[in-house]
């Protein structure tokens, strides 16, 4: 026999006697008890001693019982046996005493993917403390948690059984778990144990491995007609609802359509928020109507970085992309305008280039006259007046216009003349487009003052009723210019800094109107009798990278962040170089290889004098050509003789902080250059009037000033055209006080290179006058190099079926030309891919790197200089499901040779087939 042997208590363990036969007679048996592994002396059993058992007629067996103590401890299986005694010979058996404790019992908390079809295991482990004495078998059922046996979760277990050996130390207990395709939170299951003493549980996890999609929808519609704007409405849908708010973040790129003229642009990611529950939310993006006849544009809106904070549902994006298709309304006669209604153009260019574009591809041959108006620049001595029809055949969109400019030797002024477009036979003119101005910028600059820079510096003690002292803090004799010398050279050579004095000139003083005495005014003429011209000192300091001017900071003897970086320190006594160029200092990476180990960057130029004086000075910047001769050989524009313009290596002179002398005289007027950044929300322009300002005559001087965004036309005279701004008065900033700039505030500035002109107009006297331009942002007299990249998109193939390749090429051509060539540094095209198209290899870049989510590949391109042949990059992809159109997007981002940004885009549209 066996028997458990229980916890406490007694239980019995009874032997079985069966005879033979049935009995014919009544007797008794005897019987003893004998120990085995169990014995009385450790409390397993009761001893019995010849205990005995009757039993009647016709008996089959006798049971023969012995009392079994229960206890707590582990240990193995133990015997017993039993002598019988009082039926002929002796006989005996042997009996169990089967345990049933076990070492304590401790889970794990399983987890296991769901999967999507089919079954997965999830397996509890029960772990004993140490290995069992002997075997035995465990009962476990399973009990809902958030997983429903009755929903399909899992199976159900119901006292289902599992043996184990001696010496075990786990035992698995499997649970079978379904899958499935639907998005859901993780789900809990438990066990319950029984068979090892007291009842244990555990709690399971089904972990979730379905994503809820996202995707946003197409539209197309019609742009209405000019003055109206079209919601385009994008709806962006969850294919389950999240747990949580979902967030995106989104933005517009350019297809065929372009931000601004055709719609309005999300530049910076924008968050869309669907909440909890929700499966849909809208994007609005607003389509700008016009009465233009032209093909069907396309944009897209972008879907990156989902945002969750919390939950356990993944959301993934499934269509990352968006397309809204403006559908034309507007006839099929195209419109015909220039491509910019401004251009510039050196006086020593050859031709000034003018772009007419149509409204779409001509259907039919087209011709377009125009006549070419005299401004100020007058033909035939400032250009040929040569025009002929412009004749378009069927297909073309563009054609150029080339008018000679007739080259002159000597410096002067700025000039303009006009291009207007006539009556178009088979298409119809475009009104804001018709009439092109033309800019003949002077690039051949006068000495010494105008050659490359005109600095000038006044003593904190000379007033004389003007106060010409005065700069941004309302008196310092500290003047500030900042010298930007391009990185990337190949092999530059030294780069020389000459200064030019005119030479103390003591007609100057008062209203003198002689053009050619801006230079220096000496103490005797005003200060104390007798009293010495002042030194001029200047210092040269290397910037370090990433600095950025800061006007408050410089106003004071000594600023402690300058005399880190000092280079060069000289002191001019007055009029020792009167009249001559004088080396000031050559800058290399040698030169002060602690400094400036590099010795290209960003430079600051600072001139003072210490009582008295006003002083003039002329400053040319370039790379040397010979060692230094007295006077010095003009350093070259280039690092190289037969470098041209826009090819990267040009240096720049600006002015950060400077009073500008004006003579006497009607429309005496100055041009500066100043740049806006793309995105810029605001450009607040600054001008200080410092008239004289005694009450008798000569009368003070009055001011205008205009400033003229890149694309506006430009008047030299500030008459017409641009933007009107506000000419500060005696003693003040415009737009505000004596100590607190206005300014004219600029709102969403068109970016890139603004022309600023101030003009003084009275005849009775000289005038400082400060045209600061944006405060901390340096002036430019002349415009620095400005790329221009031309791009485009084509593709292999306008359709591709599912699993094949397709090549893209990105098409790039810098068309800067002229007095404003300018090379395109750190160029960088980031194209986004729709989630359908894979990226796979790229080529003809310097590098390609695919972002991890795989959509977004940035694309980087050595230097494109000012003129180059087109250059190209081609990278290719493997198309996949969804089938249908799609956008790919490029962006350019790339910056002239003082860091100044730039951004161009582009796109093109294919089919997917299945």
């Amino acid at each position: 026999p066996t028997v458990l042997e229980g916890d406490a208590g007694t239980r019995p363990l009874t032997f079985v006697a069966t005879f033979a036969s049935a009995t014919l007679s009544g007797g008794t048996l005897t019987y003893s008890t004998v120990d085995g592994t169990a014995t009385v002396a450790n409390n397993d059993y009761v001893a019995v001693t010849n205990g005995t058992v009757a039993f009647g007629v016709g008996a089959t067996s006798v049971n023969l019982p012995v009392t079994v103590n229960g206890d707590t401890t582990q240990e193995p299986d133990e015997t017993l046996s039993v002598s019988l005694s009082g039926v002929g010979a002796p006989a005996s058996a042997t009996g169990t005493i089967t345990n049933d404790d076990y070492p304590a019992v401790t889970f794990n908390a399983p987890t296991v993917l769901e999967g999507d079809a089919g079954t997965r295991p999830l397996t509890f482990v029960a772990t004993f403390a140490s290995a069992t004495l002997s075997g035995g078998t465990l009962t476990y059922s399973t009990v809902d948690g958030t997983a429903i046996a009755a929903s399909g979760d899992y199976v159900a277990v119901t006292n289902a059984t599992v043996n184990f050996p001696a010496n075990a130390t786990s035992v698995n207990l499997p649970v079978t778990v379904n899958g499935d395709i639907i998005p859901e939170p993780n789900e809990t299951l438990s066990v319950s144990l029984s068979g090892v003493g007291a009842p244990a549980s555990a709690t399971g996890t089904i972990t979730n491995d379905d994503s809820i999609k996202l995707t946003i929808s197409d539209v197309t519609k019609p742009e209405g007609d000019a003055g109206a704007t079209t919601p385009f409405i994008f709806t962006v849908n969850l294919d389950y609802p999240a747990d949580v708010d979902v967030k995106i973040n989104y933005i517009t790129s350019n297809l065929t359509a372009m931000a601004g003229s055709d719609y309005t642009a999300i530049i910076s990611p924008t968050i869309l928020t669907i909440p909890i529950g929700n499966t849909t939310g809208a994007i609005t993006v607003n389509v700008t109507g016009n009465t233009i006849p032209e093909p069907n544009k396309t944009f897209a809106v972008q879907l990156s970085n989902v945002v969750k904070t919390a939950g356990t549902i993944p959301v993934v994006i499934a269509d990352n992309q968006g397309l809204g298709t403006i559908t034309n309304d507007d006839g099929t006669i195209p419109m015909v305008g220039f491509s910019a209604v401004t251009y510039s153009v050196g006086k020593t260019d050859g031709n000034a280039v003018l772009r007419v574009r149509l409204s779409m591809p001509a259907p039919s041959p087209i011709s377009v006259p125009y006549t070419l108006v005299n401004g100020t620049a007058i033909a035939p001595t400032d250009y040929t007046n040569l025009p002929s029809p412009l004749n378009f055949i069927a297909g073309e969109i563009e054609k150029t216009i080339l008018v000679p400019i007739i080259p002159v030797a000597t410096a002067q002024p700025d000039k303009v003349f006009t291009v207007v477009l006539g009556t178009a036979t088979g298409a119809t003119l475009d009104p804001a487009r018709t009439t092109a101005t033309v800019a003949i910028i002077d690039d051949d600059k006068a000495l010494p003052t105008a050659d490359a820079g005109f600095l000038q510096t006044a003593g904190p003690n000379y007033l004389n009723g003007n106060q010409w002292n005065f700069y941004a803090s309302g008196g310092t004799n500290y003047t500030y210019m900042r010298i930007d010398v391009p990185c990337g050279v190949t092999s530059p050579p030294p780069v020389q800094i000459d200064l030019h004095d005119a030479g103390m000139n003591t007609a100057s003083v008062g209203a003198s109107n002689n053009s050619a005495i801006s230079d220096e005014v000496v103490a005797p003429l005003v200060g104390p009798p007798g009293a010495p011209p002042d030194n001029t000192t200047f210092n040269l300091y290397k910037m370090p990278t990433g600095w950025s001017y800061d006007a408050s900071g410089l106003h004071v003897p000594a600023p402690a962040l300058l005399s880190t970086y000092l280079l060069q320190t000289v002191n001019y006594l007055p009029d020792t170089t009167s009249g001559l160029w004088n080396t000031f200092a050559t800058i290399s990476a040698t030169a002060s290889p602690v400094i400036d180990p590099t010795g290209c960057g960003t430079y600051l130029l600072r001139a003072s004098v210490s009582d008295n004086d006003v002083n003039g000075w002329g400053i040319r910047v370039g790379w040397q050509v010979v060692a230094p001769t007295v006077p010095p050989t003009a350093p070259n524009a280039h690092s190289s003789v037969a470098a041209l313009p826009g090819s990267g290596d040009e240096i720049s002179v600006g002015i950060l902080q400077n009073t500008l002398r004006h003579i006497r005289g009607l429309d005496e007027c100055t041009t500066f250059y100043e740049y806006v950044s793309p995105g810029q929300a605001t450009a607040t322009f600054n001008n200080y009037d410092l008239d004289y300002s005694n009450p008798v005559p000569p009368p003070a001087m009055t001011a205008r000033v205009r400033y003229y965004p890149p694309s506006s036309s430009y008047d030299p005279l500030a008459n017409t055209g641009g933007i009107a701004g506000a000419a500060s008065i005696n003693g003040e900033w415009n737009g505000g006080n004596a100590a607190t700039r206005g300014g004219d505030v600029v709102a969403n500035p068109e970016s890139g290179w603004w022309r600023i002109v101030t003009c003084t107009d009275t005849a009775g006297s000289q005038n400082q006058y400060i045209q600061e331009g944006q405060t901390d942002q340096a002036s430019y007299t002349v415009q620095p190099g400005t790329p221009a990249l031309d791009l485009s998109l084509t593709s292999s193939s306008p359709t591709v079926l599912v699993g094949n390749d397709l090549t893209f090429t990105a098409n790039y051509t810098n068309t800067s030309s002229g007095i404003t060539a300018g090379a395109a540094v750190g160029t960088t095209f980031t194209v986004t891919l729709p989630i359908n198209l894979t990226y796979k290899s790229c080529s003809g870049a310097s590098s390609c790197t695919l972002s991890t989510d795989g959509r977004t590949l940035t694309i980087t391109v050595p230097t494109v200089v000012a003129g180059a042949p087109m250059g190209n990059v081609t990278f290719i992809t493997t198309a996949g499901t969804p089938t249908g159109p799609v956008g790919v997007s490029l962006l350019a981002s790339y910056k002239d040779v003082m860091g100044n940004p730039f951004v161009g885009s582009t796109g093109r549209m294919v089919n997917i087939g299945p």
